[in-house]
């Protein structure tokens, strides 16, 4: 994120601000939906990371995210998980925008924290049951 930061083209902040439209928009009633919402968000955040414009940085991202995609897409089946994601993703495109480095990364890292913390939760939920 700090490196995207330095690079990413307004072509690129107008597709995040399109993509997080696209989400915000969505009916949220199933699996469907939180399928497409994962894949619209998974793009929301490749666009970013290959605005790093360091190719190894983004192999490597991608080869760590795909062991852990059955937990992403958990995350998102938590309710308020689709608002809360799309919130913060307005806070993204308002720091890349402002090119604020220091804020695209801790807001980039509180998404990544709040996703881990409501899964956590969520397991913790179902254990108890």
């Amino acid at each position: 994120a700090r490196l995207a930061t330095k690079h990413i083209s307004d072509e690129d902040i107008k597709c995040l601000e399109s993509m997080n439209e696209q989400l915000k928009s969505m009916n949220f009633n199933g699996k469907s939906s939180v399928n497409l919402f994962f894949k619209i968000n998974e793009k929301f955040h490749d666009i970013f990371i290959k605005s790093s414009n360091n190719e190894r940085l983004y192999q490597l991202n991608c080869q760590l995210m795909e062991p852990f995609k059955r937990f992403r897409l958990a995350s998102l089946s938590i309710p308020g998980r689709f608002e809360g994601a799309t919130s913060i993703h307005e806070k993204i495109i308002e720091a890349f925008k402002t090119g604020n480095t220091t804020k695209v990364e801790s807001l980039v890292m509180k998404n990544v924290r709040d996703g881990g913390a409501a899964l956590l939760e969520k397991l913790n939920i179902e254990s108890l049951t």
